[in-house]
This record gives structure tokens, sequence and C-alpha cells, in this order.
């Protein structure tokens, strides 16, 4: 018997993003610091790659401005600052929105994306932060991939930052709004209205682009002392 359950299809990482995206993630929660130097030869032997995907990340965060490149050598850490964070979470909010709403316009099943957010739902507010970012990355996640785009999959995957959402935690009044956005995003999903989609998914990353904003503020003056 044929079944008409939908599989889900197998997104494949190029090794240039999963090479940028390990090295984003390790700059962004402040693992390697501003003005460290990265080896190409060190980093490939580290990663159990060769030196040309590294190469080729490299060029893919110097374009983000996370590093400066040194000829033959590999690059330099820059320092992350306002500018930076809203460049990237601008495109994310971009591209997010063009993903719900192909995930709406493709009738997304959303039964598992259902089962997610509600067993989370139940938690309450005892959740820790580490429970709160692989939720937030699975629930995304799945939208992403029902959006049937393996390009904006790849961008979204090299774009989604769990550094700066560790590094700069929202606050628990925030994590409850984007829980209540989560819910309404399911249901414009369900009843295949697109544009609502893209709408509240553009408002959802906006939201967190100016919690992240404030967050980092708080830091700087903190680290000032003022």
């Amino acid at each position: 018997m044929k079944s008409n359950q939908k599989i889900p299809s197998i997104q494949i990482v190029s090794i240039r993003h999963q090479v940028a995206s390990t090295l984003r993630e390790a700059i962004l929660r402040g693992e390697i610091k501003s003005g460290e130097e990265l080896s190409l030869t060190s980093l490939a032997e580290q990663m159990g790659v060769s030196r040309t995907p590294v190469r080729e990340a490299l060029q893919m965060l110097e374009a983000e401005k996370l590093v400066t490149l040194r000829m033959h050598r590999g690059a330099i850490v820059n320092s992350i600052d306002e500018r930076y964070i809203r460049n990237h979470y601008e495109m994310q909010i971009f591209i997010e929105g063009a993903a719900a709403y192909l995930a709406a316009s493709n009738g997304m099943d959303v039964t598992e994306l259902k089962k997610l957010h509600e067993d989370f739902l139940k938690k309450g507010d005892t959740f820790t932060k580490e429970e709160y970012v692989i939720y937030n990355r699975q629930f995304h996640s799945m939208i992403w991939d029902a959006s049937e785009n393996q390009t904006m999959v790849e961008y979204l995957e090299g774009l989604w930052s769990e550094g700066l959402i560790s590094r700069l935690f929202p606050t628990l009044d925030y994590k409850k709004q984007s829980l209540t956005g989560h819910g309404e995003l399911i249901k414009f999903i369900e009843e295949g209205n697109a544009e609502e989609a893209r709408r509240l998914m553009e408002k959802h990353a906006t939201r967190t682009m100016n919690n992240i904003l404030n967050n980092y503020r708080d830091m700087i003056k903190k680290d000032m002392n003022l």
C-alpha cells in the first residue's frame, strides 16, 4: 500500500558552510578571541578537512566582517560590533520571512512542529538556556526544510547564530513572546496563509535582532564599568 505520508528531504550542507558555521559560532561565543590569528593549516588539521574549504570558509567570514584575511596565512578575528549584529540579522529577517512564505505555500505538514512546540510549552518557566537554544533551532529548521529550497536552507544554516543567542541570551519575557509567536506562526502555516506567515516571521526575527542589540549594548556598558 502506498503511504500518503510526506517524507522530509535530507539537507546536505557543504563542507565550507560547515567549517564557516563552526568558526562563526566559536567567534560569537567568545571561544576564539578578537585579534586571534586563524591558521589555514592548523584549522584544516583540527577539523579534519583540506585547506580549500577552510580558505573558502574564511572568505565567507570576511564577507561577514568577522575576520580579515592575511595573504597565504589565514585570517585575524575582528571585534564584533553593533553594525555586524544589525547586518547579520537584517539578512536573516529577509530570508527567514521567505522560508516561512514557502513553507506555508508548500502545504507544510505541521504535525511534528506542533508537537515540538507543545512539548516545550509544558516546561513552563523551568527550561534552561541550553534547552531553549536547542528548541528554537529545531523549530526554525523545520520551517526552513519545508521551504524545499536547498540554497535558502544553506544560507540560513550559515546565518543562524546560536553563538549570539547564547552569548547575549534573551530575557524570560522575550522568550515567552517568542513562544507565543511560534504558536501563531504554526497556525498561519497550517492554514496556508503564506503572506501572514512571512509577516509574522519577519516580525519575530526583527524582535530577536532588537533584543540581541539591547543586550549587546548592556554588555558593552558592563565591560566598560559604566
